[in-house]
């Protein structure tokens, strides 16, 4: 499709495409690309009526609970200890177990953040692009 439309505005006749390929399997990587342009757009919290300060002491305040309620929560479901695993080829290495007793969330730092977008949002604040306003 690209291919054709650059080709028509040099006014030329448009190459055929190389056997086994479409247009379809030739949007897939533009499509790809335009999305993973988008979810690199940076984002701030926005709340409507917010005083100057009060973004900056509700992000603390979010952060500390979340952080002090991480560390519970990763300390309560850690396992006993690691213990040897061997893969195919018959090399040996340490790993954590992970069973019922560990961390349900895999890792305190996803938990964390996910706690931190919780309170932001109960408190009356939304993600939103940095462009938006």
């Amino acid at each position: 499709m690209f291919a054709a439309i650059l080709a028509a505005c040099a006014g030329v006749e448009p190459a055929p495409l190389a056997r086994g390929h479409n247009e379809m399997s030739l949007r897939l990587p533009a499509l790809v690309l335009a999305a993973g342009l988008v979810a690199c757009a940076p984002m701030q919290w926005v709340k409507r009526d917010a005083a100057a300060g009060e973004l900056e002491t509700a992000l603390q305040e979010c952060q500390r609970e979340a952080w002090r309620e991480a560390q519970w929560r990763a300390w309560a479901y850690q396992p006993m200890f690691p213990f040897v695993h061997q893969d195919a080829l018959g090399r040996r290495y340490v790993a954590w177990p992970g069973s019922l007793f560990a961390d349900p969330f895999g890792s305190q730092f996803f938990e964390e953040s996910r706690l931190m977008h919780f309170c932001m949002r109960a408190k009356g604040w939304e993600l939103e692009p940095a462009g938006k306003n």
